[in-house]
């Protein structure tokens, strides 16, 4: 697993250096332009407060898992990350739904993405989330490309296109997310690889649900309605999806102890989604969406606790000073079991 982590981590990342190239910048997570609301006016205290309480119905409606994630937050972190979740979702769920006003509302993010008042719901939010932690241009430019493409219809036609849409669509929410968390740059990459991880799960997942609506992120319109059923068919083409997600999830979970604040929630969010990839698994790749039970995520919080907990040990034993071989260190890289 080790080995195919790496390759995943190699592709990935030159995959990330082409799309900053294409754009132009200089630093491919972004770090080194950010938004800061406090440069560029912030929203109102009462209206801030109407806004998370909105955010918060819309990730507890929207998805059980993050919404547990984030009450595992501390305060700011907490109210923050819905905010972002908020954001991202309304425009997600515009373009889903073929808005006709979805290219309005990608434009008018894209303009207060370049200093523009906010003045749609999502970029209010966003603008609360600046006011309070540096945004990085360059990962919510990703976000809103992935958007576009999706508005266009333009899915992904092989595995290296698979891999930038994951990283534009959710690679840039981990990066965002580990802006609010407090994550160092060195880690941006790990927070991008968990986030694509996530996305590819939820593409595995919901396989049958997207092409019910008209998106094919896999291909799977190549196989006949009759293959679309058939266990094998089925198991073909996702599980090889599954494995490169799993790669991903071990680059990704490895990066949560640099983390400053909310290592407990990303790290319990993680281990839900692995527990869809095994429930995806143990269904033998059938048509339908996996779902987990309220038991199966609270024990994917006692496993994230304890994982942190093994990696802090493992972490300590590195930086201190050896006097003599200890035996084989544990591998902090390796996928959680």
């Amino acid at each position: 697993m080790t080995q195919v982590a790496e390759a995943v981590e190699g592709r990935w990342r030159s995959l990330r250096a082409g799309d900053a190239r294409r754009r132009g910048r200089h630093h491919p997570l972004g770090a080194r332009r950010t938004l800061r609301g406090a440069t560029r006016g912030h929203e109102p205290g009462a209206a801030r407060e109407q806004l998370a309480r909105v955010a918060k119905r819309t990730i507890a409606r929207a998805s059980r898992t993050f919404s547990l994630g984030a009450r595992l937050l501390p305060q700011p972190e907490r109210d923050l990350v819905r905010l972002l979740y908020f954001a991202l979702r309304t425009l997600d769920d515009i373009v889903d739904e073929r808005d006709p006003a979805a290219s309005v509302r990608l434009a008018r993010a894209r303009a207060w993405l370049a200093g523009s008042p906010p003045t749609t719901p999502e970029t209010h939010a966003l603008e609360a989330v600046a006011a309070e932690r540096p945004l990085p241009v360059a990962a919510l430019a990703l976000f809103l490309d992935g958007m576009e493409c999706d508005l266009r219809r333009e899915f992904p036609q092989d595995e290296s296109q698979l891999d930038r849409y994951c990283v534009r669509v959710a690679g840039s929410v981990g990066i965002l997310v580990a802006h609010i968390l407090g994550a160092p740059p060195y880690a941006l990459a790990r927070a991008a690889a968990l986030g694509s991880a996530l996305q590819l799960v939820n593409i595995v997942r919901d396989l049958d649900e997207d092409l019910a609506r008209g998106r094919d992120y896999l291909g799977a319109a190549r196989l006949t309605p009759q293959a679309r059923h058939d266990p094998a068919a089925r198991r073909a083409l996702l599980a090889p999806r599954l494995a490169r997600a799993r790669a991903l999830f071990a680059i990704g979970y490895a990066g949560i102890p640099q983390l400053r604040r909310g290592r407990l929630a990303v790290a319990s969010a993680a281990r839900a989604y692995l527990a869809i990839a095994d429930e995806i698994e143990r269904g033998g790749f059938a048509h339908g969406r996996a779902r987990t039970s309220r038991l199966t995520k609270a024990t994917c919080t006692v496993r994230a606790a304890l994982d942190l907990a093994r990696l802090a040990l493992v972490n300590a034993r590195r930086r201190a000073p050896r006097s003599a071989p200890s035996g084989r260190a544990a591998n902090s890289g390796r996928m959680p079991r």
